[in-house]
């Protein structure tokens, strides 16, 4: 008999599936969003990747066409990404929209936050707000001017304050916002400045014995300069540095009324080597950019070890600055190989390699040509031929899913008292939803669905054979099943879809699936029928609908679903049921693999 994938749908959505882990939308440079869409694909977040990131770049030759990846990312990598996105880079940031060799990143959490929004939204989804410096005020009598990517206060947000004609600046010119330190707020490295009031200086001059230029204004800084008009009282010089360089000290220093300068020469210090955007193998997580006093801290991914020190600080030695210690490798202990096995040829995509296919070093670029395919795993787009082999497995290009998916799924529905007549609708249309995302054939997806309380109807049941082919009349069946009786016998469900639903028109060698809606506390046994469908190759999935009663038991969901990974349990109840879990309905029917 063909295994069988039991969804039992009593709508879980928000407390369990704890530990199944984020899902993000993935696609790998796609020309526009609605490309993205189309291509990629929903990818559940492995190991410390808790955030979803959308990269846009803009490549050189390539005009104002965006270049859009979207992916799983560790959260603090993903937030240091985002973070440079004020930094100087080719352009006047290095996140400059349609400018050409210009990137920018940024992230949010929750299920398929990214999905949909050219950038990520600051609070969708369910996770926490990513963490923000306190926005820092203009000083009185002077303005201020901040650079950032989405929000001000955002990590990597750059301030420059100035003053109105008559002041002159108190304190530093300039403010950046920093990640803290482990467990800590980020905040800004410097406070605002304060404007001071400048002596009035009459045609005539009031006081003219306490008005005094300066000397020559002060020493340009090593590797650095100064911009100066004059040495008068209130005139101030702004200092700069090189592009390996940073400025250390107040950039802006003015002449006082007393022919005095009000700070000293700033420095300007070296800058470590910019760091490769990727860690081979494993991930980095780093407090700041490439200035003297930055650290970054390593990881390895699983089955790879890490050689050398797990932290690196930016340090100056002489007139440069270094990395110390160097950078740690993360290798794996598999046996080495003279070559890699041969790629072959891919089916609805390409494959292309900058050498000898399977020589040592070899890079190889792959990607799906035909419309209505996507690669699995959406992250395998380059592979390198290393020592101990390929460095990830050879991807394949799948169909769309949705729509496509060879899938035979029941869908059961509580009909009992409690979910009463306005619930019921608000299921039917869940129901026809779902349904609709997928593509109802012989040769994808097939729905038959039934409805219980206290025993199930088989007067208005849907078989697998009666709409093989046409969804219209389908969707029209669902929606005609009408809504009575009392009880909640989800056990006696089950083993209509086990022994009766399952047993007719049925495919061979096609998953079955079967979900399960209910409201309530089954009064019969669930624990073993449930069994019996996983033992006889069933994924069974529960969908918990709150009620405002409180008559959900969350043992009971795991007993049908057998693990927190399939359980869903909504937080709003009834309304619940449309939206977003529509599509993470959808995403748990697809399979993903190489059909």
């Amino acid at each position: 008999m063909a295994s069988m994938y039991f969804l039992s749908l009593g709508l879980l959505f928000c407390c369990i599936n704890r530990g199944s882990g984020l899902r993000c939308w993935t696609c790998n440079d796609a020309r526009s969003e609605k490309q993205c869409i189309a291509r990629g694909q929903s990818e559940k977040c492995r190991g410390q990747a808790m955030s979803c990131q959308t990269e846009i770049r803009y490549h050189e030759g390539a005009g104002s066409i965006p270049f859009i990846t979207k992916r799983c990312k560790q959260t603090d990598a993903c937030e240091n990404n985002r973070g440079q996105n004020p930094g100087a880079a080719a352009g006047p940031t290095q996140c400059n929209s349609g400018v050409q060799n210009s990137v920018c990143r940024c992230c949010c959490r929750g299920f398929h936050c990214n999905r949909r929004d050219f950038w990520c939204s600051e609070n969708k989804g369910t996770g926490p707000t990513p963490k923000k410096c306190k926005v820092l005020n203009a000083p009185e009598n002077g303005s201020k001017q901040c650079k950032f990517r989405t929000l001000e206060g955002d990590i990597g947000t750059r301030c420059t304050f100035s003053c109105e004609a008559g002041y002159h600046l108190n304190g530093n010119s300039e403010s950046v916002c920093r990640r803290g330190a482990r467990g800590t707020k980020p905040k800004f490295n410097n406070d605002p400045p304060d404007c001071e009031e400048m002596p009035e200086i009459t045609a005539g001059g009031d006081n003219p014995e306490d008005l005094h230029d300066c000397d020559d204004a002060p020493a340009e800084p090593e590797n650095g300069g100064r911009s100066c008009l004059r040495n008068s009282a209130g005139v101030s010089c702004r200092y700069f540095c090189g592009d390996r360089e940073s400025l250390v000290g107040d950039g802006i220093v003015t002449c006082t009324r007393k022919g005095g300068w009000d700070g000293p020469t700033p420095e300007c210090k070296p800058r470590c080597s910019k760091l490769q955007e990727n860690f081979r193998n494993g991930n980095r997580v780093c407090d700041g950019e490439d200035n003297v006093g930055s650290t970054c801290e390593y990881s390895c991914n699983p089955g790879f070890e890490m050689i050398g020190s797990a932290t690196s600080k930016c340090v100056q030695r002489g007139k440069k600055a270094i990395w110390s210690p160097r950078a740690p490798t993360c290798t794996t202990s598999l046996p080495l190989v003279a070559s890699c096995e041969d790629l072959g040829t891919l089916e609805h995509g390409e494959i292309l390699c900058d050498g000898e296919t399977n020589k040592i070093g070899t890079i190889c670029e792959i990607s799906c040509v035909d419309r209505g395919f996507a690669l699995r795993p959406s992250n395998h787009t380059e592979i390198e031929c290393l020592a101990n082999g390929w460095s990830a497995e050879k991807p394949c290009c799948s169909r769309l899913c949705p729509p496509f998916a060879q899938v035979d799924v029941v869908i059961i529905m509580d009909s009992s008292s409690s979910v009463r007549k306005q619930g019921w609708g608000k299921m039917l249309s869940f129901v026809k939803e779902v349904i609709g995302s997928f593509t109802v054939s012989d040769a994808s997806a097939r729905f038959s669905v039934f409805r219980f309380n206290s025993k199930v109807d088989v007067d208005s049941q849907i078989l697998f054979g009666a709409f093989p082919n046409n969804k219209t009349n389908l969707l029209h069946a669902v929606e005609e099943i009408p809504y009575n009786g009392r009880g909640t016998y989800i056990g006696r469900a089950l083993t209509h879809a086990r022994d009766t639903v399952l047993k007719t028109d049925n495919r061979e060698n096609i998953k079955d699936m079967v979900w399960v809606l209910t409201d309530g506390i089954s009064k019969d046994e669930v624990a073993k029928v449930s069994t019996d469908l996983r033992d006889f190759g069933a994924e069974v999935f529960a969908l918990g609908i709150s009620h405002p009663k409180g008559k959900l038991s969350e043992e009971q969901l795991l007993s049908i679903g057998g693990d927190e990974e399939h359980v869903i349990i909504t937080e709003d109840g009834i309304n619940s049921l449309s939206g977003e879990l529509v599509e993470r309905v959808a995403e748990s029917i697809c399979d993903h693999s190489c059909i």
